[in-house]
Parts: structure tokens; C-alpha cells; sequence
């Protein structure tokens, strides 16, 4: 009997977890603008011969970016559930989790542009793009699909800010 209730409360772990996700994802416009970006790793990594180690290199920068956005965001809705004043010390909690969000996301751009800046790969992407307008096509579709879903309003965080 323990194990089927380790299961269930292992399962029930996930679920919550996921819950997090998508209600980060529902409610904060810059994790939606870092998944966009996982998108586009995604998408134009087809293009590059990646070693293990530099695939390794992209999941983790596109993981350490998307933690630390959903830290910040969980650090933000426990400030707010404790004190909706403009508190300096509130205040700079806030701040010191957005900034381990900033240095997370510019150590993953610096590994990105040594990834994906490579001359010659970076060219024979524009040409493949030009060469077949259909693709080129559904790329522009798919970034303004992106531009909907990150400036989509916002749903509201709680129940004590839809009081308001």
C-alpha cells in the first residue's frame, strides 16, 4: 500500500509542478518571451551540427533561464501575498530575483551567439529561407503567433489583485 501511495503523491508532485509552469507561462509576459526563444533554439538548431556537449550546453542555458523566471516569479507572488506596500526591502527582493534572471539570460545569449553565430551556417539559413518562400512564409507566421501569445493580456495573478 505505501508504494501505490508514494506513486500518487509522486504523481501528485508532478502535477503541481506542471500547474506552476502553466500558470507562470498564463500570467508572466517574460517567461512566454523565453519560451519563445526555446522555440527558436529549437527551430534553427536543425541547421548546426552540434556536438553532444553543445546540445548539452543549450538545454541547460535554456533551463537555467526558465528556472530562474519561474523562481523570480514565485519570489514576487510571495512578496505580494506578504506585504502589497512599496516596502524598500520587498522592493529589493524583487530586484535581486529579476537580477538572477538578467545574468541567466545574458550568460545564455553569450552561449548562443558562440553557438549560432557561425558565418557560414548563418548564410546557408538565409538562403534555405529564401529558396522557399513557403518556409519563409510560415517563419514570419510563426513569429507573429509568438508576438500574439506574449503580448496576450494578462490573467490575473490572484484573487486579491482581481479585488481590486
Amino acid at each position: 500500500m505505501d508504494k501505490n501511495k508514494d506513486k500518487f503523491t509522486l504523481a501528485k508532485s508532478f502535477a503541481c509542478a506542471g500547474k506552476g509552469v502553466v500558470s507562470a507561462f498564463t500570467t508572466e509576459r517574460n517567461i512566454r518571451i523565453h519560451c519563445c526563444a526555446l522555440f527558436y533554439v529549437v527551430r534553427f538548431s536543425v541547421f548546426y551540427d552540434f556536438t553532444a556537449g553543445e546540445k548539452a550546453l543549450l538545454a541547460l542555458a535554456v533551463g537555467l533561464v526558465i528556472s530562474a523566471e519561474l523562481l523570480n516569479t514565485a519570489v514576487e507572488t510571495v512578496v505580494d501575498l506578504v506585504t502589497q506596500k512599496h516596502e524598500r526591502l520587498a522592493g529589493l527582493a524583487k530586484d535581486i530575483a529579476a537580477g538572477g534572471v538578467l545574468v541567466s539570460a545574458f550568460s545564455a545569449l553569450a552561449a548562443g551567439l558562440f553557438l549560432f553565430l557561425e558565418p557560414a551556417t548563418v548564410k546557408e539559413i538565409l538562403s534555405y529561407y529564401l529558396e522557399r518562400p513557403l518556409h519563409c512564409a510560415l517563419l514570419g507566421i510563426s513569429v507573429v503567433l509568438w508576438l500574439v501569445v506574449i503580448f496576450l493580456p494578462e490573467r490575473k495573478k490572484n484573487k486579491r489583485e482581481a479585488d481590486k
